[in-house]
C-alpha cells in the first residue's frame, strides 16, 4: 500500500470519528436534559411542601400568638396574631424567606428578624399559581377553610381575655381553657388532618413524575455509552492508519525529529522494511546521510593539531577541538558560548574591553571586504592561570566562524619566570625558617629572664597551690624555691591583706587579668614586705587552668608612696597599665586626661577632642544626675560609685560601673578626681534576661495555679451533681411522677451544659496561653455571626427574663476568624446575661468605618467599680464572681476574649458604673487592609 492510499484509509476513519463524536455530543445533551428534568420535578415537590408546610406552621403560629395574649394581656402579642392572618390573606408584604424561623424570633420589643419583601399575595393564590392538581388543591383549600374557622375560636378567646368588670379572672381562666379545650384541639386536627393528605398526594404524584423521568434518564444513558464505545473503537481504527503512514508512534516521530532538528544524527532509528515507505522510513534515511557528512566534518575537525572552536552566529561554540580543551582548559560546560569565553580569558577589566573592541573591528572589516579574519594577538588567560600569546584568526563557513589558535609564547621567558617564581618560594621558606628560629631564641631567653629575674615569677593551681617558684624567691623571701612549692599561697600573706590576695586569685580563675596590686608577705625570717603583684589567667584549650604573676619587692617605694604621689609621671603609667576607662578630672568636672585602655572602650579614635568636655554632660537623664553627685562626693572627700548607661563614640550602647576618687596633692588637699568606669554590659544584659525569664516563669506558674485551681473546684462542683442526680435518678426511677423524673433529668442536663461550656473555655484559655491557637482569617458578615450567637442563647436569656436587642446595619462586613469572632461574642453576651437582673435588657449594636468595625454589647445590669475594671482581662488576678442568678464562671472568659481579639488586630474595653450597668466594646478590622501595612 502506498502513502496516498493510507492517508485515504486515515481521513475516511478520521471523518466517521468526527461524525461519532457529533451524534455523541448531541446524545449527551438530551442525556442532560433528562436529568435537569429530574431535578426540576424534585424541585416542584421542595417548592409544594414549603407552601403546605407554610400554612401548617401559620397554624401553629397564630395559636402560640392567641394563647400567649390570653395568658399575658399584651396588646403586642395580639398585633403579631393579626400580621400573621394578613401575611397569609395577603393583605401585608410578605417578609423576606419566610419559610425559615421568623415568628418565633420576634421578642416583646416587636423588632422583625428580616424585613419584608415587596411580595403582597395571598397564601392559597400562592399555591394555586404552583400547578397544584384540584383535587390536591381542593385539601389544601379545605384546610384553610377550617384554618378560618379555628381564628373564630382564638378572636373569641382573646375578645374575653380585652372584658373588665368584677369578674374578670373568672373571664380570663375561661379564656385560656378556650385556648386548651376538646373543640380547640379538634378544630386544629380538622386543619393538620387534609394537610396530611395533601402531603401524601403530592409525595405520590411527584414520585411518578420522578420515576418516569428517571428511566428516560436510563435510556439516554445507554444509548450515550454505546456511542461513547463506539467512537472509542473508530478513534482506535484512525490511531493505528495515522501510525502505519507515520511508521511509528506520534512521539516516536516527533522525538526523531526533534533530535535530527537540534542536530544529534548519531544514534540510528531502528525500522524494519515494512516501513521503508513512511514518514519514519524518510527521516531515517535523511538521518544516514546527514551522520555521514557530519562524521566526515568531525574527523578532519578533530584531526588539526591546533586549537579549534566553531561559534555560530549567537556566540555560540557548538565545536571545539580535544587541542582547544588540552591547550586553554576550559570544558564546554565552562564556556559553552563567548559570553562565558570573555571574563575567562581576559579576566582583567580594561585589558578585556580593549580585546572586545579590537576583535569587534577586525571581525567588521572581514565582513565587509569578504575575506578571512586576519592573525590577531592577545594574551590569553588558561584555566590554570597561566597566560598564553596566542594568534586567533578566523574562516566564515555560512553561518558559524571557524576560529584557530596559534601558541606564539617564548618558552624561555616562561620558564625563566617560572624560575623566578621558584626562587621567591625559597626565599619566603627561608624567611619563614629565621622566624622559626627567632621564636626558639625568644623562648630560651624567656627562660633564662625568669631565672635570673629579681622579681618572683609564680604559678599557682587552681586551688591555690604553688606549681613553680623563680630562684628569686630566696633573695625576696628568703625561701628556696622548693620550700614554697606545693603550699597554699595564704600561707604567706599577711592576714589584712589575705582578702585582697583572695580576690585577686578568683578574679584571674575568672579570666581576668589583675596589675599591680600591693600585698604584705612574710619573709621566711618573719618580717613583713610589700609586694607588687602581677596576675593572668594560665589558658590550657581556652580553659582556665592556674594563675600565674610576678612579684615585686615595694617596700622602699611604699615608703616614699608620699613623694611617688607626687610623681605626673607615675599616675599617668598607672592609668594607662589598666583597661578600665580612666579620666583625670578636675574639680569643674573637665576632662584632663584619658587612658589608652579607657579610649578603646569608648571607641574615640582622637581623645584630643574631648579633653576639656565636662565629663558630667556625657549622661542623660537620671544617669547625669547620678555623674554630678558623684564628682560632687569626690570632692567632698570621699569616693562615690554609680551605675549609668552611655553611648560610645561610635554609638555603641553600653552600661557602665563608675568610680570617681578624690586625688590629694602633697599638702593634702583634693585637687583633682579621679573617675574609673567599667564595662559591665554583658552582665547587665544577663541580669535583664534573667528577670525575663523570671517574669515568664511567674507567668507560667500563674497559668499553672489558675488551671489547676479550676479543674480542682469548678470542674469537680458540676460533676458531681451530674453524678448525684443520676443516682438518684435511678434509685427512684420507678417512684418518681413522670414530672419529677423530667425535672431530674432536667437538672442533669443543665450541669453537663454548664460543664460542658467550662470545659469549652478552659480549653481556648490553655490554646491561647500554649501558643496553638491557629488564626484564619477571611471575610465575613458579623451580623450573621451575631444572629448565629443569639439564637444559641436567646433561650438561656428567656429563662433568666433578660431581653436581647439587636440593631442590624447593612454591609458589616470584617476580615476576622469565623470562631474567634464567635467564641468573642458568646463570652461577651452570656457575660452579660450573667450579671443583668431579670426584666433587664441587653442592646448590641455594631458601627463601621473604613478600616474598623466597631461592637458593642450594653446590659443594664449590676456594673462594676475601678479595681474591678482594672483587673478583668488579667488571668492571673481575675477571680471569678457569681452572676445575678448564682451562676458561676471560671474567670477566663474575657481573657479569652482579649486574646482573640488581639490576634485580629483589634481591641477591646470597658466602661462600666456600679448600679447603672457595663458596656463592652471591640474593635474587627474590615476588608480594607491598608491598615495591615
Amino acid at each position: 500500500m502506498n502513502f496516498n492510499s493510507r492517508m485515504t484509509q486515515f481521513s475516511r476513519n478520521l471523518w466517521l470519528t468526527v461524525s461519532l463524536f457529533i451524534i455523541l455530543i448531541i446524545t449527551f445533551a438530551i442525556y442532560v436534559w433528562s436529568e435537569s428534568e429530574v431535578t426540576r420535578a424534585n424541585e416542584l415537590r421542595h417548592d409544594s411542601l414549603l407552601l403546605a408546610n407554610e400554612l401548617r406552621q401559620s397554624t401553629d403560629d397564630l395559636t402560640r400568638m392567641a394563647r400567649t395574649y390570653v395568658m399575658t394581656g399584651n396588646p403586642i402579642w395580639k398585633k403579631f396574631y393579626q400580621d400573621i392572618i394578613d401575611i397569609r390573606d395577603g393583605k401585608q408584604p410578605r417578609p423576606e424567606k419566610y419559610h425559615r424561623p421568623y415568628w418565633n424570633l420576634i421578642l416583646t420589643d416587636g423588632k422583625r428578624p428580616r424585613p419584608d419583601s415587596t411580595q403582597t399575595i395571598a397564601l392559597l393564590d400562592l399555591m394555586r399559581q404552583q400547578g397544584f392538581t384540584e383535587s390536591e388543591f381542593n385539601k389544601l383549600t379545605a384546610a384553610k377553610k377550617n384554618a378560618d374557622a379555628l381564628i373564630a375560636i382564638e378572636f373569641e378567646a382573646m375578645t374575653l381575655v380585652e372584658s373588665v368588670g368584677a369578674n374578670v379572672g373568672a373571664t380570663r381562666d375561661q379564656a385560656q381553657r378556650m385556648m386548651y379545650d376538646d373543640k380547640y384541639l379538634q378544630g386544629r386536627a380538622a386543619i393538620m388532618k387534609p394537610i396530611d393528605q395533601f402531603y401524601e398526594m403530592i409525595d405520590i404524584r411527584t414520585l411518578n413524575s420522578i420515576q418516569a423521568h428517571e428511566v428516560h434518564v436510563l435510556i439516554m444513558r445507554y444509548i450515550f455509552m454505546a456511542f461513547g464505545l463506539l467512537a472509542m473503537f473508530m478513534l482506535w481504527q484512525t490511531y493505528r492508519a495515522l501510525q502505519k503512514t507515520m511508521g511509528g508512534s506520534v512521539d516516536e516521530v516527533q522525538s526523531h525529529i526533534a533530535r535530527i532538528g537540534s542536530g544529534d544524527f548519531s544514534s540510528t532509528i531502528p525500522l524494519d522494511e515494512a516501513k521503508n515507505n513512511s514518514v519514519l522510513g524518510w527521516l531515517s534515511e535523511m538521518q544516514r546521510k546527514l551522520n555521514d557528512n557530519e562524521k566526515r566534518f568531525e574527523q578532519l575537525f578533530r584531526a588539526v593539531s591546533i586549537p579549534l572552536c566553531l561559534v555560530d552566529q549567537h556566540g555560540v561554540i557548538e565545536l571545539r577541538n580535544h587541542r582547544f580543551v588540552k591547550t586553554f582548559g576550559y570544558t564546554k560546560e565552562e564556556v559553552p558560548s563567548l559570553n562565558e569565553w570573555w571574563p575567562l580569558a581576559y579576566p582583567d577589566p580594561n585589558y578585556r574591553k580593549w580585546v572586545l573592541t579590537s576583535w569587534a573591528v577586525v571581525v567588521e572589516t572581514s565582513a565587509k571586504q569578504g575575506v578571512d579574519i586576519e592573525p590577531v594577538t592577545y594574551n590569553v588567560t588558561c584555566k590554570n592561570g597561566e597566560i598564553l600569546t596566542v594568534e586567533i584568526s578566523g574562516i566564515t563557513i555560512g553561518d558559524y566562524l571557524l576560529t584557530t589558535f596559534f601558541d606564539v609564547t617564548d618558552r624561555k621567558n616562561a620558564e625563566e619566570l617560572l624560575r623566578a617564581q621558584n626562587e621567591e618560594i625559597r626565599a619566603q621558606n627561608d624567611a619563614l625558617q629565621r622566624i622559626n628560629d627567632d621564636l626558639e631564641e625568644s623562648e630560651e631567653k624567656f627562660r633564662v629572664m625568669a631565672e635570673t629575674s629579681l622579681d618572683l615569677i609564680f604559678q599557682i593551681d587552681t586551688q591555690g597551690i604553688f606549681t613553680y617558684c623563680s630562684p628569686s624567691a630566696d633573695t625576696l623571701l628568703a625561701y628556696e624555691p622548693q620550700e614554697m612549692i606545693g603550699k597554699p599561697f595564704a600561707n604567706f600573706v599577711t592576714p589584712d591583706t589575705l582578702p585582697i590576695a583572695n580576690e585577686i586569685f578568683l578574679d584571674t580563675l575568672a579570666g581576668q587579668k589583675v596589675r599591680l596590686v600591693n600585698l604584705m608577705a612574710y619573709r621566711k625570717t618573719g618580717e613583713a614586705i610589700w609586694l607588687e603583684v602581677s596576675t593572668a589567667p594560665m589558658l590550657k584549650v581556652e580553659q582556665v587552668i592556674g594563675v600565674q604573676g610576678n612579684a615585686r619587692d615595694i617596700t622602699e617605694r611604699k615608703l616614699a608612696e608620699k613623694t611617688l604621689r607626687e610623681s605626673e609621671e607615675f599616675t599617668r603609667r598607672l592609668i594607662e597599665s589598666s583597661k578600665d576607662c580612666i579620666k583625670v578630672l578636675d574639680l569643674d568636672g573637665r576632662m584632663l586626661s584619658m587612658s589608652a585602655g579607657g579610649q578603646k572602650l569608648l571607641e574615640i579614635d582622637n581623645v584630643t577632642c574631648y579633653l576639656g568636655l565636662n565629663w558630667v554632660d556625657f549622661w542623660k537623664g537620671s544617669d547625669r544626675a547620678g555623674a554630678l553627685q558623684a564628682v560632687l562626693t569626690a570632692e567632698q572627700g570621699q569616693a562615690a560609685t554609680f551605675y549609668g548607661f552611655c553611648e560610645t563614640a561610635k554609638g555603641t550602647p553600653k552600661w557602665w560601673e563608675v568610680i570617681v576618687s578624690p586625688i590629694t596633692n602633697a599638702s593634702g588637699k583634693i585637687d583633682r578626681l579621679l573617675a574609673i568606669s567599667r564595662d559591665i554590659t554583658e552582665r547587665k544584659l544577663a541580669e535583664e534576661v534573667l528577670k525575663a525569664r523570671e517574669i515568664q516563669l511567674k507567668e507560667l506558674n500563674a497559668t499553672k495555679d489558675k488551671l489547676f485551681s479550676i479543674i480542682a473546684h469548678d470542674l469537680r462542683g458540676p460533676f458531681s451533681a451530674i453524678l448525684g442526680f443520676s443516682e438518684l435518678l435511678l434509685d427512684s426511677m420507678r417512684t418518681n411522677t413522670m414530672a419529677e423524673s423530667e425535672q431530674m433529668l432536667r437538672d442533669i442536663y443543665l450541669a453537663a451544659t454548664n460543664t460542658f461550656k467550662l470545659l469549652n473555655t478552659l480549653l481556648d484559655w490553655a490554646k491561647t496561653q500554649t501558643n496553638q491557637v491557629n488564626i484564619h482569617l477571611n471575610s465575613l458578615n458579623i451580623s450573621v455571626i451575631i444572629e448565629e450567637v443569639l439564637s444559641q442563647l436567646t433561650s438561656v436569656a428567656l429563662n433568666k427574663g433578660v431581653l436581647l436587642n439587636y440593631d442590624q446595619p447593612q454591609d458589616a462586613m470584617v476580615y476576622a476568624d469565623q470562631n474567634m469572632l464567635h467564641t468573642i461574642l458568646r463570652n461577651l453576651i452570656s457575660n452579660s446575661i450573667k450579671y443583668t437582673n431579670a426584666g433587664g435588657a441587653i442592646n448590641i449594636s455594631i458601627t463601621s468605618n473604613n478600616d474598623y468595625v466597631e461592637v458593642s454589647v450594653a446590659d443594664n445590669g449590676v456594673g462594676m467599680n475601678e479595681e474591678i475594671k482594672n483587673q478583668l482581662f488579667t488571668s492571673n488576678v481575675n477571680p471569678s464572681t457569681y452572676g445575678t442568678a448564682n451562676e458561676k464562671g471560671t474567670g477566663l472568659g474575657l481573657v479569652i476574649c482579649k486574646e482573640f481579639v488581639v490576634k485580629q488586630r483589634g481591641h477591646i474595653w470597658v466602661d462600666s458604673e456600679v448600679g447603672k450597668g457595663s458596656i463592652f466594646k471591640f474593635t474587627i478590622p474590615t476588608m480594607n487592609l491598608s491598615h495591615y501595612s
